[in-house]
């Protein structure tokens, strides 16, 4: 039985996945098979020698020490584009609300006269003018990152009769092809900055994009511009949207991480970190990525990890047939040597399959023969040099 621990809310429908034959669920088990996090941290969580993959139900990765875990041989699942459509939501009702100034509207309602109704509509009426806002239809509307959110909002914005410009440098063939035609794609960041009356920013957050919006290239931005911040709270450079804010540069800064200094801006609308606060994009999230933990345990295939390879091996109809999920180096002669340790002993390679992605190599291989000198076969494999990790799949059958 696999045991996993789970540090974080996650939703139902999700963890009803995991079969109770198969899996024991816990906030605290002893030396847990997986651990299943959202916004948990794991920098510097003693990690078990037990560990065999880390979790996240949700698409960015940053709470969770990627790199280590590869050193150990520990693959870290996620959920990419689980969370798209609502944070594509959010930043269309976030980009009207700007616009428009529905945050500051509604505190105006609150804090009106309540002694009788005539004396609150002459209340409306006579200072509702200092409210008058914008239509998005017909503006430029500049979508920096194109990947699962990035095209869903350049999209959205388009189908609201909005001119798209969209930046990005890695953009995948998946994501190129969702792109609707009407988007016109730009190769100069700086270029749409002073080209856009809406910023939205949907890219990860590494050391190459920290601090992307900055002191210098803010300086590009139109006057009047409304900066939208739904990736990573350092994808931007607090000073320099305050700076610009103050110098009533910026229209408005939108953003779903919080600070105290953006919090009490008169010119900042913040939210509390609900760019993926939906039921059915927890729900997704969940189920996407519990279901590949599952397939991983119980079969060796690997989909949707940031720092393993993809990997997959169909099943076999051999009788007497075992499955072994070895992780390695990658490095030369590695596979050698394992593949010379099943032969000893008398295993004959049905079938197998072999990928790797940087340091990193994963070895699928189904095997037939002695039953009973498989535990002698992994004990000698945990010898092989550059060998991280050997374990006996339960399943490879049809």
């Amino acid at each position: 039985m696999f045991t996993i621990q789970v540090l974080d809310n996650i939703s139902p429908q999700g963890l009803s996945i995991f079969h109770p034959d198969l899996y024991q669920l816990g906030i605290n088990p002893i030396e847990p098979d997986v651990i299943l996090v959202r916004s948990h941290k794991l920098h510097g969580h003693p990690f078990s020698r037990n560990l065999k993959a880390v979790a996240r139900a949700g698409t960015g990765t940053d709470n969770i020490p990627v790199e280590v875990l590869t050193k150990l041989g520990i693959p870290v699942f996620y959920a990419p584009g689980a969370n798209a459509n609502a944070v594509k939501e959010l930043v269309m009702a976030a980009m009207i609300m700007g616009y428009r100034h529905l945050d500051e509207t509604r505190s105006f309602i609150t804090e009106l006269s309540k002694e009788n109704n005539q004396l609150l509509n002459r209340e409306i009426e006579t200072k509702k003018k200092k409210f008058v806002g914008h239509e998005i239809s017909g503006k430029t509307l500049g979508v920096i990152g194109l990947g699962n959110i990035g095209v869903k909002v350049a999209n959205a914005g388009l189908a609201l009769g909005m001119n798209v410009l969209g930046f990005d440098t890695n953009m995948t063939l998946t994501n190129a092809l969702a792109l609707m035609p009407g988007v016109e794609k730009v190769m100069d960041m700086n270029w749409l900055l002073s080209h856009a009356d809406i910023i939205t920013l949907h890219i990860p957050l590494n050391t190459a994009t920290t601090h992307l919006i900055n002191e210098e290239n803010i300086s590009f931005v139109k006057p009047d511009t409304l900066l939208l911040n739904f990736s990573r709270e350092q994808i931007v450079c607090e000073n320099a949207i305050l700076q610009q804010l103050n110098n009533q540069r910026l229209m408005g800064y939108i953003t779903d991480f919080p600070t105290i200094n953006l919090a009490g801006h008169p010119n900042v609308l913040c939210f509390p970190h609900l760019g993926a606060s939906t039921q059915e994009a927890e729900q997704s999230a969940a189920e996407m990525v519990i279901r590949n933990v599952c397939n991983y345990l119980e079969y060796g295939i690997i989909e949707y990890s940031v720092n393993f390879p993809n990997i997959s091996l169909s099943g076999t109809q051999v009788s007497h047939c075992y499955r072994l999920l070895a992780i390695n180096k990658n490095t030369p002669g590695a596979m050698g040597k394992i593949t010379q340790n099943i032969s000893k002993l008398g295993f004959n390679i049905e079938q197998m399959e072999n990928k790797s992605r940087g340091p990193i190599a994963v070895n699928l291989i189904d095997i037939s023969g002695p039953k009973e000198s498989l535990s002698e076969l992994c004990d000698q494999l945990k010898h092989v040099s550059k060998l991280i990790d050997i374990r006996l799949v339960s399943n490879c059958q049809k």
